[in-house]
């Protein structure tokens, strides 16, 4: 589905960062605005798969393929990393509060009850900045980048808060823009040499993958 707004222009898209985020995975940011697109629009139940999924029309332009949009990931350069921990605990203030007299204990060693200590890493991008690119309508990609507060994983702990957004015309490198440079791919592109990856939102769906090749 073709953007079908006002005129798309070559892209520079900034987040500035107040907290160091958390992410296993390469931010997308076609994603980004999937997200803010679904949050304004009240579709508040993620699809479970391909069958569920509402088409989306994104202020941003299409490959020639059709098959991905042109945006890349978020690009940034590291200041540094931290290691933390996340604990589960079973709840079992909760359990004494509303079970029976029949519990009488609660084994935190072993099975469901198991108490966890898991580790993920907070990172810290230099100036606290990350930086996307893509074709797109500066005024409708910026409208929806104001919903998105944060970024990443544990954002419910304050990480990935971003303090401000920018979006604002650039000069196109010559190859690729904006989802090749050098060569080398800035989001999930298909291709045979690939992994088993989707190459449009959500990210995180096993139904629709294809082989892409990825940052």
């Amino acid at each position: 589905m073709a953007w079908a707004g006002g005129s798309v222009r070559p892209l520079v898209v900034t987040a500035r960062l107040l907290e160091g985020f958390v992410s296993n995975h390469p931010i997308h940011l076609d994603a980004l605005l999937a997200g803010a697109y679904a949050m304004r629009e009240g579709m508040l139940v993620p699809p479970m798969n391909e069958a569920e999924l509402v088409p989306i029309n994104l202020p941003l332009q299409r490959s020639e393929c059709g098959r991905y949009w042109l945006a890349s990931v978020g690009v940034y350069r590291k200041q540094s990393s931290e290691i933390r921990h996340w604990h589960r605990r079973a709840p079992w203030v909760e359990y004494a509060r509303l079970g029976t007299s029949k519990i009488r204990r609660v084994d935190l060693t072993a099975k469901l009850d198991k108490s966890y200590r898991v580790p993920y890493e907070v990172t810290i991008p230099v100036d606290g900045v990350i930086d996307w690119w893509c074709i797109g309508d500066r005024d409708e990609v910026m409208s929806l980048l104001k919903i998105i507060h944060y970024l990443g994983k544990k954002r419910g702990n304050g990480k990935g808060r971003v303090a401000e957004w920018f979006v604002e015309e650039c000069d196109p490198w010559e190859d690729g823009f904006p989802v090749l440079r050098d060569g080398l791919p800035l989001r999930n592109i298909p291709s045979e040499s690939g992994a088993l990856l989707r190459c449009e939102p959500p990210y995180w769906m096993h139904d629709g993958r294809v082989r892409c090749i990825s940052p």
